[in-house]
């Protein structure tokens, strides 16, 4: 039978063991101590037989471990301890020297203070570490010291696609069409709830949830790197909503993640700190770099602190974990979170529009941005009759294993596997306008400047969840109907009853007047400078306006040429025909008037 960590140094005490576990700190100091002694005696005292005369002798592991923390006086006494006690005559060398460091090892959220002989290991990765079961010599507590210490790949790292596995992975594949992917999940939901969370009628709930399962870490976007390709997503409402059962159902059945509660969690316990064995400080991350690569739940985020989500801020936007105490610290921390809360003692139903509570709970606006997207649930959305009707058999999709190898596939593709079509990076834009022209950014979860990347990393995990991929599943394929897909989950949870951020958006912008027509874009356009004429003759001299045209007619990047739509369309110069934008006459006649102002030396 398996032992535990625990069972392992209670048990085989002078033993050897071998154990597989993370590594999740270990002391700055490293410890040069002897390996091997010579020594040599003139005096023939003959108190003992194993007085030396001229020997050397090796340390074992256990007795190396008693120089750690030791100054100049107690060093020859503990050597003497070990050669000869009756003796303290003779001389010694030190002819090899050996590397020991502390490091906490972690199993089964217990950590661990022991020591390593070496001190090339990484911080929160898995190591099969052989030694043997010892007493601190300082505490006589049981401790164990590891001689070797072995990198063990995560199943994400080792993980290689085959024909096999390509065959087996296609039975999630579906055709590219918007229509038939969405009507999948939701049947495939279904499924998911009847046989794997028990929640029921809480089909936005799964898919929210879910699609942070399936997001990939990183890829590029339009020639762009987006670092932080991960899914970070909030759930916020009423307490008997089905938020725990869905996020651990779909945990446990995936097999990864790790979810911890912020009612008994410090913001040390998310980010990391100093640990103190004895009189040495140990470097022990938290949560949130210890998943680094995977998925964690963090259940009662509402019990942060607004001041503590500024101190978040920073491992929330760069994946780096950062301690700064009398050394800075740093490990990556790109880690896939969901945020469960509650809505600060309220009711979803008190609120004018629903999505105002994730305010309430964050305070600052950049804290709030920094999430792909928040799902607002209500106890008042869910048919009670439903859930308590008797329930039918519904049959699974998949097993179980293949489930999990999907997710490994996912979440093992690197930056340069990610692949969005030509057509996927246009209709990105095109719906990132219509975002950001339709939601106000009073709530600053949809904005101009960084929709676009929403948007692409939803449309990513879409396209994993339904395995599109090229060349036998070697690249993760995003196409057009992804991002639409994406679009459509955006609009469904922000347009809801519970949600309302659409409502509020509407009001919002029925009120904000201010920034309409000519006299709006005129100072606008006149930050162009030298490519000012170039922008103006751009956008008069095609019949119907894209980005792609603006990019290519006026030789500016494709980041300015959605900007100047998204204000074209905000200053109502614009108008949405199918997948191009059409000019006002206003607007023609203004671009008319203002090139030729530019053509006369600025006289019309």
């Amino acid at each position: 039978m398996e032992m535990n960590l625990s069972e392992i140094i209670s048990s085989n005490f002078n033993k050897p063991v071998t154990v597989t576990a993370l590594i999740t700190g270990r002391s700055d100091e490293t410890y040069s101590v002897p390996s091997e002694l010579s020594f040599s005696c003139a005096h023939r005292c003959n108190k003992v037989a194993a007085c030396p005369v001229t020997r050397r002798q090796a340390i074992s592991a256990e007795s190396a471990l008693k120089f750690v923390d030791l100054n100049e006086f107690y060093f020859k006494r503990t050597i003497q301890s070990i050669v000869n006690p009756l003796c303290s005559k003779f001389s010694y060398a030190i002819e090899k020297t050996q590397s020991i460091i502390r490091i906490l090892v972690t199993e089964d959220a217990k950590t661990y203070p022991c020591y390593l002989i070496g001190s090339n290991v990484e911080i929160n990765r898995h190591y099969e570490l052989s030694g043997s079961v010892v007493a601190d010599p300082r505490t006589q507590s049981t401790t164990c010291m590891f001689t070797s210490a072995k990198l063990v790949p995560s199943a994400i790292e080792s993980f290689s696609i085959s024909k096999e596995q390509n065959s087996r992975l296609n039975a999630f594949k579906r055709p590219a069409k918007t229509d038939e992917i969405l009507k999948y999940l939701f049947d495939y939901y279904e499924s998911i709830a009847a046989n794997v969370t028990h929640i029921y009628d809480r089909y936005d709930l799964h898919l929210s949830c879910d699609l942070a399962f399936h997001s990939p870490l990183s890829f590029d976007f339009d020639g762009e790197y987006l670092h932080k390709g991960w899914i970070e997503s909030a759930v916020i409402g009423d307490t008997g909503c089905g938020k725990n059962g869905t996020v651990e159902g779909l945990m446990n059945y995936y097999g990864v993640g790790e979810m911890v509660s912020a009612d008994n969690t410090t913001l040390t316990g998310l980010i990391g700190g100093l640990n103190r064995v004895h009189s040495n400080w140990t470097v022990k991350w938290g949560a949130i770099p210890r998943n680094d690569g995977g998925l964690l739940i963090v259940d009662e985020a509402t019990k942060i602190l607004p001041a503590n989500w500024n101190r978040l801020d920073s491992i929330r936007s760069s994946g780096k974990a950062e301690i700064h105490r009398i050394q800075s610290y740093t490990t990556d921390a790109r880690t896939r979170i969901i945020w469960l809360m509650n809505a600060n003692n309220k009711f979803i139903s008190q609120f004018a529009y629903g999505i105002q509570a994730i305010m309430g709970v964050m305070k600052a606006p950049q804290n709030v941005r920094r999430f792909d997207y928040v799902l607002v649930v209500s106890r008042d959305e869910a048919d009670i009759d439903m859930i308590h009707a008797a329930r039918k058999t519904v049959p699974e999709f998949y097993s179980r294993e293949i489930e999990q190898e999907l997710i490994r596939w996912i979440w093992s593709r690197k930056r340069n596997e990610i692949i969005f079509s030509k057509e996927a990076v246009e209709k990105c834009y095109l719906l990132s306008l219509d975002l950001d022209n339709t939601y106000s950014d009073e709530i600053p979860l949809i904005q101009g400047e960084n929709v676009r990347y929403k948007l692409a990393k939803i449309a990513a995990a879409f396209a994993g969840r339904v395995y599109s991929n090229k060349q036998s599943g070697k690249y993760l394929y995003v196409d057009t109907a992804h991002i639409e897909c994406a679009w459509i989950f955006l609009n469904m949870i922000y347009k809801k009853p519970a949600s309302s951020y659409h409502t509020l958006s509407l009001i919002k912008k029925s009120f904000d007047t201010s920034k309409t027509g000519t006299d709006a874009i005129k100072s606008y356009f006149d930050k162009f400078y030298s490519k000012r004429l170039a922008v103006l003759q751009a956008l008069l001299g095609t019949p119907t306006i894209t980005m792609s045209d603006i990019s290519e007619q006026a030789i500016i990047s494709s980041e300015i040429a959605y900007e100047i739509i998204s204000k074209l369309v905000r200053y109502k110069l614009i108008e949405r025909r199918g997948f191009s934008y059409v000019k006002t006459d206003k607007f023609s006649a203004f671009l008319r008037d203002e090139i030729l102002g530019s053509l006369n030396g600025g006289q019309r």
